[in-house]
């Protein structure tokens, strides 16, 4: 799902054809150009995560096999 945020929070209108409530769209899609205008227009567009449908959790591994282990090392402190 992608929602988009207008500058003005009480917009209730359409805009390129986006139905916008108290500056907020939710859409399932958006045009290339149309994401163009809304930027250049200073529209937020937030695509949300790409796998929706996978959860993010630790799996039980530890140290490098997974990234979210508690046991991984930091990345050094110049990569921060």
């Amino acid at each position: 799902m992608i929602t988009i945020t207008t500058k003005n929070k009480e917009y209730n209108g359409i805009t390129a054809g986006v139905q916008f409530k108290d500056g907020e769209a939710k859409v399932e899609a958006l045009s290339p150009a149309v994401e163009a205008y809304m930027l250049g227009a200073g529209y937020t567009i937030d695509k949300g995560k790409k796998n929706d449908n996978k959860k993010d959790k630790d799996d039980g591994k530890k140290g490098e096999d997974n990234p979210k282990s508690k046991d991984s090392p930091a990345p050094p402190a110049d990569k921060q």
